[in-house]
């Protein structure tokens, strides 16, 4: 894709992708995160992933669908790279991927029977042209799904020791500054009406991390990785001071409220 067209539809990602960001993002599963997407598919349907990432979620909807077709784009590629070695490992015959950006969708027009976007709408600047091509490659009946941030509304990390209280709010200022949608979970049911979608629904689900293994997860991106985006180095050394106290601590815990919408094309 041409640098030009990443910057029409994208800034760039607010995490980055370092090693435990591309952790983060293969922790996500189609059964976990895209389940509200899931009840709707059937066998042999065509189905879009908007911005794929290393292509997790994409394989678990490309099982739903077998033997129909899974297109995955994203407009990095070394995510695409990832989700093509995935889908080769695990024998997915039925998934492709290429990079290709969200407001220039590679396709014909009625082309899917499905589109999804995860963590996606977030960052596009043009919500309306983003749901214009999606609505364009759908198919008449077709399904738009989307999961998405609800802002700062719902969102906590226990115990709030030191500056682990700033690592939300300095990504959410960080995706509106690069013309982001801090809060497009809430807002995502009226964007699907305004680009003409009918029967939609919406409900609600946390991204957490309690586990050992997920506090360590969420201190190496959002303490570490993250926080250098948003810190001098005085702080950011203060940020690891508090991160080390805070994961080591019995009650670590971190969640934010995710949004899922459906919705049809007529």
């Amino acid at each position: 894709m041409a640098e030009d067209s990443q910057e029409q539809s994208t800034p760039d990602y607010a995490l980055g992708y370092s090693r435990s960001v591309n952790q983060l993002m293969s922790r996500r599963k189609a059964a976990t995160h895209a389940g509200y997407l899931l009840r709707h598919l059937k066998a042999g349907m065509r189905v879009l992933d908007v911005g794929c990432g290393p292509g997790i979620i994409s394989l678990g909807l490309a099982e739903a669908i077998a033997p129909g077709e899974l297109y995955g784009i994203d407009m990095e590629q070394s995510q695409v790279d990832l989700a093509i070695e995935a889908a080769r490992q695990g024998g997915h015959d039925n998934a492709h991927f290429q990079v290709g950006d969200a407001l220039k969708l590679p396709f014909p027009e009625n082309y899917f029977h499905a589109v999804h976007y995860h963590t996606v709408l977030i960052h596009i600047p043009d919500t309306a042209a983003a749901l214009a091509e999606a609505r364009r490659v759908l198919k008449p009946g077709g399904i738009l799904a989307s999961r998405d941030m609800m802002g700062d509304s719902l969102t906590f990390v226990e115990p709030d020791i030191g500056r682990m209280g700033e690592i939300v709010p300095g990504m959410l200022k960080l995706i509106a500054d690069g013309g982001g949608h801090p809060q497009m979970g809430w807002d995502q049911g009226a964007r699907f009406s305004e680009a003409g979608f009918i029967e939609i629904e919406s409900q609600a689900s946390f991204e957490s991390f309690g586990s050992p293994e997920e506090v360590e997860l969420f201190a190496q991106v959002f303490g570490e990785t993250f926080a250098q985006k948003i810190s001098t180095p005085q702080q950011l050394d203060q940020f690891r001071k508090d991160v080390a106290e805070w994961k080591s601590h019995p009650g670590a815990f971190a969640a934010f409220a995710m949004a899922e919408t459906i919705g049809r094309k007529e």
